[in-house]
């Protein structure tokens, strides 16, 4: 039998958006939102729904899919980015597609 609560945590947890917690370049320093990196390889965290898949978009240009783990942790290397700004989201692969708030940072040469 389902409660009025059980329900609402059911919806919730199918209404997770998901979330770009950190942006990490290739020695694992944190780059802070809206900042400014050397590096051309970055890691991306987040957290989705448990055991879901993400895509994870540079603009409107797809860097690959990462799958969260039973903790609703996941993680993405991107290679190889251009000088330049980046606007960084992740989409989700289930329920409506739900989109990440964006995570910003700039490559310099």
């Amino acid at each position: 039998m389902t409660t009025p609560e059980s329900s609402e945590n059911l919806t919730r947890a199918l209404e997770l958006i998901p979330k770009i917690t950190s942006v990490r370049d290739a020695k694992g320093v944190e780059i802070p939102n809206g900042a400014i990196t050397k590096d051309k390889t970055v890691t991306l965290f987040g957290t989705a729904m448990e055991k879901q898949s993400v895509d994870i978009f540079d603009g409107t240009t797809s860097k690959g899919v990462a799958t969260a783990d039973s903790n609703g942790e996941w993680a993405l290397t991107v290679m190889g980015l251009s000088v330049g700004n980046h606007i960084c989201t992740a989409r989700a692969r289930y329920g409506n597609g739900q989109v990440s708030a964006a995570r910003t940072f700039t490559v310099t040469s």
